[in-house]
């Protein structure tokens, strides 16, 4: 009786130790044996950092079963963390669920970006904790609203919002931030945007086009057209010509001392 007494009273020292350290935001002398000793009380002692940091972070615990409500969500955070860790190194996370990243502790998430998210984590050769997997997710929302503002240009043909910022927010996007003027053009010209492929495509189209311009800019300032083909002037984008007439518009180029733009080279075209 007196061995159970005895328990009773250090569970319940240990108890007000644990609330003494919620309360001071100080755990620091929280350990496995004081834990151990408050009774029904279950632990990994793996986790005593992760639980001490829990404890921190609580205003107050009322009882035995808040702290072990509290014990109970470090560690399936921290299993669920552990699979999101598991699903980074193997390059695989379609088991992940919003229950799986619900579990870890602190995480902010949009259900609805799930399997973006999900993408972005594989993607990863690891993820190094907590703070890291937020600024994954924050980095895939923030993506998926500057894609959203670019949908939005071409829906409304207008991308004078479509900014270096917007286009550098959006996940794996490579551009010219030289070319940002055109790409505004190219993106308010089409009627919508499917995905992110679809506006590297375009993007790509836009550096393309302005390459091959330049290739005719070139020939018309060295008097030498001959290097203009039919793959040259199909990169150009909204130019329009009739393969047939390719030398009569290699000649027309050269003869010219520069073409300004574009539109100058269509009306030479035309003239041809």
């Amino acid at each position: 009786l007196q061995t159970l007494i005895d328990s009773v009273d250090a569970s319940l020292a240990a108890l007000a130790s644990v609330q003494t350290a919620a309360t001071d935001s100080d755990a620091s002398g929280i350990n496995v044996t004081l834990l151990t000793q408050i009774r029904g009380l279950t632990l990994t002692s793996g986790h005593i950092l992760d639980y001490r940091s829990a404890i921190e972070e609580e205003s107050a615990i009322a009882d035995v079963a808040a702290l072990q409500a509290l014990i109970d969500s470090v560690d399936a955070s921290l299993a669920a963390f552990a699979s999101v860790q598991l699903a980074a190194t193997s390059s695989d996370a379609s088991a992940l669920t919003d229950t799986t990243l619900s579990n870890i502790r602190g995480l902010m998430f949009n259900n609805a970006h799930l399997t973006d998210y999900q993408g972005a984590i594989a993607a990863e050769a690891q993820i190094e904790d907590v703070a890291a997997l937020q600024a994954l997710i924050d980095s895939v929302d923030a993506s998926l609203a500057a894609f959203g503002d670019v949908q939005a240009a071409a829906t409304n043909s207008d991308a004078q919002g479509v900014s270096l910022e917007t286009l550098n927010t959006i996940r794996g996007l490579t551009f010219d931030p030289g070319h940002i003027t055109d790409y505004q053009a190219a993106i308010a010209s089409e009627t919508e945007i499917a995905d992110e492929a679809a506006l590297q495509a375009l993007l790509d189209s836009v550096d393309a086009s302005l390459a091959a311009f330049t290739s005719v800019q070139m020939a018309a300032t060295n008097s030498d057209g001959s290097g203009i083909d039919i793959s040259t002037l199909n990169g150009i984008l909204g130019l329009t010509f009739n393969g047939v007439n390719l030398t009569a518009y290699q000649d027309a180029i050269a003869s010219e001392t520069g073409i300004a733009d574009v539109a100058a080279l269509q009306a030479l075209i035309d003239s041809v």
